[in-house]
């Protein structure tokens, strides 16, 4: 039997014989919150009833530690939405919509926002099986489908109610979904040991950067105190000076949103096109010609030039303008042009650094989207040692770099096909295209 959302998926007509395809609402009760019920954050409490919201669904995992927490009475207004051991979550609005979490255990009484569906499976239906089916290749395909073109993405209960269901008798539900679950967790121990090889070479490429840019090469040079407590000793023969003295030019943006459009041919750098001395220009987003005037207006960025991100979660970055491209800087960016006497690709590393960083944060005004103020920019104390050793710097900090960063591209490769084999199982397994090794008698 076929429902009305099986009509365009392709893995309907290869199921094994011995298994049927039904509606979600035939073999699971779909509930959600009814709006807020006119609950405000204000009323949340110290102690209390867990109040679980979308960034507490992790994928694999809940979050239960980082929650909110309501009261008893707001608790007991949605008895239908309390949640079991053995519950479905699936995010039904915004960015992380179809995020699929299996509540295995629960740490004390939970319930949910209005933003998260609870899928309650009946006695035809393992639990275990209905969460891999639902976080499967064939169900976030459907659900990507049906988000295109809303504002905010939303899935109705009436929808999650028609998902179709491949579905094998209890023995193969449980069978299946014990493999995955074994499976997968090989898989994610090995993704997460990756993850942290990848933490630890960050670390350890800024660990090289500062100790580069602010104590040199030469470990048996005489060293002074920098009377700067962040900062510590520093070469004998170096400076301490203002950026504002080693910047012919320091321009802020235009705090204006440019009008991007998908046929620009200029660049516009945002904070999201920039990483500690990189910069993504193919990502970026584009302008024509006549707003990328008006953004230069300040300042034409030029190759060698440095771009600062000051604003947002992701400020005190910096990167340089690569040579031979026209672009400009967008909002919350700030733009340098470095003296003749300075390296900038020097400057640009340093201000990627943590002694950088903690002169930023004492000045960081915001807590939603925190910036820095731009006399707060021009006055960041930095290193200067003499040009020759600025050069000789950067060429090591180039060379250590590439090698990181080499390896890093290939865990971030490892990664992605582990990504892509973890979704091939799943989807393999649910639909019985995947023959799994028969079970051992104890």
């Amino acid at each position: 039997m076929k429902t009305d959302l099986t009509e365009s998926i392709e893995w309907v007509n290869t199921l094994p014989p011995t298994w049927n395809v039904k509606r979600l609402d035939a073999l699971a009760i779909v509930k959600a919150r009814l709006g807020w019920k006119g609950l405000k954050a204000e009323e949340y409490v110290e102690e209390g009833y867990i109040f679980l919201s979308t960034p507490n669904l992790k994928g694999d995992d809940i979050d239960f530690e980082n929650v909110n927490y309501i009261t008893k009475a707001r608790y007991d207004e949605s008895p239908e939405i309390m949640l079991r051991e053995g519950d479905v979550l699936m995010v039904k609005d915004g960015a992380t919509l179809g995020i699929v979490a299996l509540v295995k255990s629960l740490p004390a009484p939970a319930t949910v926002n209005g933003s998260t569906a609870v899928i309650r499976s009946t006695n035809d239906c393992d639990s275990r099986f209905l969460y891999h089916w639902l976080r499967s290749q064939g169900i976030q395909q459907l659900i990507e489908k049906m988000k295109g073109g809303m504002g905010v993405p939303h899935l109705f209960q009436s929808d999650l109610r028609r998902f179709p269901v491949a579905l094998p008798p209890i023995p193969d539900q449980q069978r299946i979904a014990a493999y995955l679950d074994e499976q997968t967790e090989k898989i994610d121990r090995l993704m997460d040991m990756r993850r942290r090889q990848m933490a630890l070479l960050k670390e350890q490429r800024s660990a090289l950067i500062q100790q580069a840019v602010t104590r040199g090469l030469n470990p048996n040079v005489p060293m002074k105190d920098s009377g700067l407590p962040w900062l510590g000793e520093i070469p004998e023969h170096w400076e301490i000076v203002c950026l504002k003295h080693l910047c012919s030019h320091i321009v802020d943006c235009l705090h204006a949103t440019p009008d991007y459009t998908d046929d620009g041919e200029y660049p516009a750098i945002r904070t999201a096109d920039i990483e500690p001395g990189v910069m993504h220009i193919t990502k970026a987003k584009k302008l024509r010609y006549t707003d990328y005037l008006n953004q230069i207006q300040r300042l034409a960025p030029k190759g060698g030039d440095i771009v600062y991100s000051r604003e947002g979660e992701r400020f005190g970055i910096a990167a340089c303008v690569p040579p031979n491209v026209d672009l400009c800087i967008s909002q919350r960016m700030m733009h340098f042009r470095c003296r003749s006497e300075n390296s900038s690709e020097f400057i640009m590393w340093q201000l990627n650094t943590h002694t950088v960083y903690i002169q930023a944060l004492q000045c960081v005004f915001g807590a939603t989207s925190p910036h820095i103020n731009v006399e707060t920019v021009r006055n960041y104390l930095l290193t200067e040692p003499p040009l020759s050793e600025q050069r000789e710097i950067v060429a090591f900090i180039n060379a250590e770099t590439q090698k990181t960063d080499r390896l890093l591209l290939a865990y971030h490769r490892q990664l992605t096909l582990l990504t892509e084999y973890r979704a091939a199982l799943i989807h393999e397994c649910v639909t019985g295209q995947r023959l799994l090794p028969e079970a051992t008698s104890p």
